[in-house]
């Protein structure tokens, strides 16, 4: 189950029960009260913005996510607040609070899926090859593989850093 945190006020609770509805744990912490995500090791942050927060708040949970590997970050603003959005904040995603609650479930496993390859299923996709990190299974072509436990460890690191070349001492 994927974990998201969320950062605002109460007037996200429409948007925390989609959010559950769909599958999701969510932690939902208010503005200054948050640790910026460290203690709960959430998948996604989704952070409310609201007048003053993007001073103090956001820029230092954006500056923690520049320091390791952290969580993509979307933002909910007010629709009246879009033309003095920072493009520089570092979000990876933004909507605004009258969108609704499917819209936020379909941006959270749009950036899970650009930051890991991996969708909100814990589904991991390459080509025909699909790949449950839950189940334990792997399917290519919609056939089920039979794999050994190393054999699928090795298959699963493979995909999801199917950009990088290995030496056989890796």
């Amino acid at each position: 189950m994927r974990k998201v945190l969320m950062i605002g006020r109460e007037s996200l609770l429409p948007f925390r029960h989609g959010l559950e509805e769909d599958g999701y744990e969510v932690i939902h912490s208010t503005p200054g009260g948050a640790a910026a995500g460290g203690e709960y090791s959430p998948d996604v942050i989704v952070l409310e913005l609201t007048a003053g927060a993007e001073d103090a708040e956001v820029k230092r949970i954006l500056e923690d996510r520049r320091t390791g590997d952290s969580p993509p970050v979307i933002a909910l603003m007010d629709p009246d607040r879009l033309s003095s959005l920072d493009p520089g904040l570092g979000l990876d995603d933004f909507l605004v609070t009258t969108a609704s609650p499917e819209e936020l479930s379909l941006r959270i496993r749009q950036a899970l899926w650009r930051r890991t390859g991996v969708d909100a299923k814990n589904v991991l996709r390459s080509g025909d090859l699909e790949i449950d990190l839950a189940s334990y299974t792997v399917h290519l072509s919609g056939q089920p593989v039979e794999l050994t436990y190393k054999e699928y460890e090795l298959l699963r690191f493979l995909a999801t850093n199917a950009a990088r070349v290995f030496t056989r001492e890796a």
